[in-house]
This record gives structure tokens, sequence and C-alpha cells, in this order.
């Protein structure tokens, strides 16, 4: 069988939370990578010809992951959420700029509504680059 994994789990949520043991099921998600995120909105979008960003809409919880199975470039993302009001980002700001590697998949935030029952408006700006093998270390 598999290993036993110890980790930490961090969860930010202006809703009761509930935690509870649950049996793995991933969902195969090109290439081999998988992805176990269920959410009430899903939306994939390629960015280029192996790497996608995929976010993800869950009562009042917006998640934004990257999926980069380029086999040799890393993904360079500038995601911006400036005009964003009424949720709060989990990295402690609205704009984060990351390097995804090859064969990699990331989580790059999480917003959290900040009132349960209040409204919220989410804009994200996106930037990306596939940065050439020589620059990726």
């Amino acid at each position: 069988g598999l290993p036993e994994l110890k980790y930490t789990l961090v969860v930010y949520s202006a809703a009761p939370v509930s935690i509870r043991p649950v049996r793995f099921q991933p969902v195969a998600l090109l290439l081999g990578l998988q992805l176990s995120v269920a959410g009430e909105e899903r939306n994939l979008k390629q960015i280029f010809d192996q790497t996608w960003l995929c976010t993800v809409r869950r009562r009042g919880a917006i998640l934004v992951l990257v999926i980069n199975a380029d086999s040799v470039r890393s993904l360079s993302l500038d995601l911006d959420c400036g005009g964003t009001t009424g949720l709060a980002p989990s990295r402690g700001s609205f704009r984060t700029v990351d390097v995804v590697p090859p064969r990699s998949r990331q989580l790059i935030t999480i917003m959290v509504q900040t009132e349960p029952n209040s409204g919220y408006t989410w804009q994200a700006q996106q930037r990306y680059a596939l940065l050439p093998p020589h620059l990726c270390l």
C-alpha cells in the first residue's frame, strides 16, 4: 500500500468547517497529473500547449491552481486580484508571482469570503510566460 503521509492542514474560512478522513479518489487529469478538488463551479483554461489554469468556486472560497505538464519549461505566473472585495487571500496579498516547475502543479492561492452572509466580487488578471530551459533551476 501507499505510505502514510503526515502533513499540516491549514483552513481559512468564514463559515464553519468540518474535517473528516475521506478515501482518496484522484481524478486523472492530463498526462498523469492528478487533481482532486471538488467545487460548485470549475473552470479549466488552457494557457499554453501543456499548461492550464484551474479555478474552483466552492461556497465562500475560490481556489486557483496551475498545472504545468511541459517536460522542460517552467511556467511564470503573475496573478493580480487587486479589484477583489469581500474575500481574503490565503497568502496575505492580492497579487502573487510564482514559477511552477516542469511537470508540476501548484495551488496558487485560496480566496475566502470574509463574511459568510455577504457578497463578494472577484477580479483576476493573469500574465504568463514559459521560461526557456536554461532559465529553469
